[in-house]
């Protein structure tokens, strides 16, 4: 509800309210202008998904056994 219209107009969301919606921490976006956060926000991935998949990628990669069974895959698609 709008401060001061009443159930006339609807409230946007702050930069922090967004970030916060989307799950993005609020670090990545202090220092921005709001114009700027909303754009950033607004063009940006889910972001504890992302960060799961990263850290998958890097189990990965770190574990020998992976990356052993990985490498014949790239060879025979070159």
């Amino acid at each position: 509800r709008h401060p001061i219209e009443g159930d006339r107009l609807l409230r946007l969301l702050t930069a922090r309210e967004h970030a916060a919606v989307k799950g993005v921490p609020e670090a990545l976006i202090s220092g921005l202008s709001t114009t700027r956060a909303h754009e950033m926000l607004g063009n940006s991935i889910c972001f504890k998904p992302f960060v799961a998949v990263g850290q998958a990628i890097g189990r990965a990669l770190k574990h020998p056994r992976v990356r052993a069974e990985a490498e014949p895959f790239a060879l025979q698609a070159a």
